[in-house]
């Protein structure tokens, strides 16, 4: 069996802790301060455990969009239905990425040698929950007029993962971008068109 040369591994946006800001975050940010930004910081350094030789790359992941599983299809439902709403304010910040740049993403870690260290896996161009809604009852051809859906009520339901939902800031891609890394889809339009249609 042959020496290990890399190890990819993944990690998530949480790692930045579940709020809304005007802020931009990178990876040399320091992690968040809630249970999310815990879990990242414990599941990130195992990985720093590895033998010094070993080519590291973590990925911390955003939303993951797949008409598979995932958050898409949660979303889809009740706005097939005709009662799609935003969430909270609407203002949060979703940082989504399509399935298939998240997987090619991981595949560039393990074949590009010059990748090393952390990158976030999220798209280019970020989107609020309200964009994202609207964008899906769009695409779907569906209204897109009921209220937003009231934190209060999500925390009722969901109790402090809640935040998961009714918080988000903009995750920066920069880093990602310059590897250089070519997003098959950076717009959310072209996302849920090739997804949805």
């Amino acid at each position: 069996m042959g020496q290990i040369k890399v190890f990819v591994g993944g990690s998530a946006i949480g790692f930045y802790g579940a709020v809304t800001t005007d802020r931009t975050y990178n990876e040399i940010d320091s992690p968040g301060n809630d249970y999310m930004a815990d879990v990242c910081v414990k599941w990130e350094n195992e990985y720093h455990q590895l033998n010094e030789n070993i080519r590291k790359v973590i990925i911390r992941t955003g939303v993951v969009l797949s008409n598979e599983a995932g958050a898409l299809p949660k979303l889809l439902t009740p706005i097939k239905f005709g009662i799609g709403s935003a969430i909270g304010s609407g203002k949060q910040i979703v940082p989504w990425i399509h399935i298939n740049d998240i997987v090619s993403l991981f595949y560039e870690g393990i074949c590009n040698k010059s990748m090393k260290g952390i990158y976030n896996g999220v798209a280019p161009n970020s989107v609020t929950n309200n964009q994202l809604n609207k964008a899906i009852a769009k695409q779907l051809n569906k209204p897109y007029f009921m209220p937003n859906v009231p934190a209060t009520m999500l925390n009722l339901l969901l109790g402090e993962m809640a935040v998961m939902v009714t918080e988000g800031s903009v995750i920066s891609a920069e880093k990602t971008t310059q590897i250089p890394f070519q997003f098959q889809f950076p717009h959310i339009e072209g996302a849920l068109k090739d997804l949805l249609s």
